[in-house]
């Protein structure tokens, strides 16, 4: 793997886009419909980003998300889902103070 260097604009947008992708994850279970393959497809986004971007942080968001489908958490989906936000602004707040962000 090439030593790559992402643009710290391009990481914060993507933190906006993830906490979108997250937040999906609500009206999809509300709604009866397949929240688990929309989730199952970011983990595997996410493993790509932490293979970009060292960033601890983000495995307790993967596992948050796999641990939502593995043990069907229904009924803790919004408190776990509003908490895997917030870990996400978190990130987006500290790349913010990283002129640029990578490996």
């Amino acid at each position: 793997m090439t030593d790559l260097i992402m643009n710290n604009d391009g990481l914060i947008k993507y933190m906006d886009l993830l906490v979108s992708k997250i937040y999906k994850i609500l009206p999809l279970s509300e709604e009866g419909l397949d929240w688990q393959k929309h989730t199952e497809s970011l983990i595997i986004e996410l493993h790509g980003y932490i293979d970009l971007v060292k960033d601890v942080r983000m495995f307790e968001v993967m596992f948050s998300l796999r641990g939502l489908i593995v043990l069907e958490y229904k009924t803790d989906i919004k408190r776990i889902v509003f908490s895997l936000i917030n870990i996400v602004k978190k990130i987006k707040q500290d790349l913010k103070g990283c002129d640029v962000c990578g490996l």
